[in-house]
């Protein structure tokens, strides 16, 4: 019986999609959407008056909603309406069936490298060998509604939503400039970026390659999405688990 080929055909150029003005825009909306939003957020539960730790944990997945509307939102307005684009334009077409088993198999096998990468760089600089995003997700005031919630956004809304900036709008404008070997690690180091804590940004560095990868190769966000949904709904989902079973969370990166 003879296996099929994986990887698909495809035209080694990229419609020309995006410009410097699109970028420029939608990436100014979602700062400005999220930066508000935030302000509002905070003014409302008082969270410049608190800990980090100590914030209700609706602040904290509110926070992360916010990403998700910003984004999406920002993309919708100055690219699908202003340019006239539908979301295909933008990577969300159909992609064989065989590209989503390929990424979910791809994904549980580097969910370990993940948690590796970042403690390494941990150990390398000095670090305290603790989950630096402990106190986001699992803040003093934790509740299980909010941790369903959560899940939901952290887990679903937000990987769609990054996907559509970071591979649908960010790589797609630099693949339309610049080689395979230059818009994926630099896409990616901007996708490490935006997680701010270094050993957090080094592992999502590397499964930001990953992702790009993906969507260098089949020309649809569906496979890349696929990923970063189940390594984030795997990751909160387990660390829940964990909290629930009475597991010290504080030494687990």
């Amino acid at each position: 019986m003879q296996i099929e080929d994986p990887v698909p055909e495809h035209s080694p150029s990229w419609p020309k999609v995006w410009s410097w003005v699109d970028i420029t825009l939608i990436t100014l909306s979602s700062v400005l959407v999220i930066l508000i939003g935030a302000w509002m957020l905070a003014s409302f539960v008082n969270a410049p008056a608190q800990e980090p730790g100590s914030l209700p944990l609706v602040y904290t997945v509110s926070l992360t909603a916010l990403e998700a509307i910003g984004l999406v939102a920002s993309i919708f307005v100055f690219g699908i309406l202003r340019k006239k684009l539908s979301w295909a334009d933008i990577g969300l077409k159909p992609t064989p069936r065989r590209w989503i088993i390929w990424a979910l198999l791809t994904s549980a096998a580097v969910i370990p490298i993940l948690s590796i990468v970042a403690l390494a760089i941990q150990l390398a600089l000095g670090l305290p060998t603790e989950n630096p995003q402990l106190n986001f997700l699992v803040p003093d005031q934790f509740n299980w509604l909010g941790a369903i919630g959560m899940v939901f956004f952290g887990g679903f809304a937000v990987p769609i939503a990054e996907e559509l900036y970071f591979r649908g709008l960010l790589y797609h404008w630099m693949r339309q400039r610049l080689s395979v070997w230059i818009a994926i690690p630099l896409s990616s180091v901007f996708f490490g970026l935006l997680h701010g804590d270094i050993a957090v940004a080094g592992a999502t560095f590397v499964i930001g390659m990953v992702l790009a990868w993906f969507y260098e190769r089949t020309r649809s966000l569906w496979a890349s999405i696929a990923i970063h949904i189940f390594n984030n709904t795997f990751s909160l989902v387990l660390l829940y688990a964990l909290l629930a079973a009475g597991v010290d969370l504080s030494t687990i990166v």
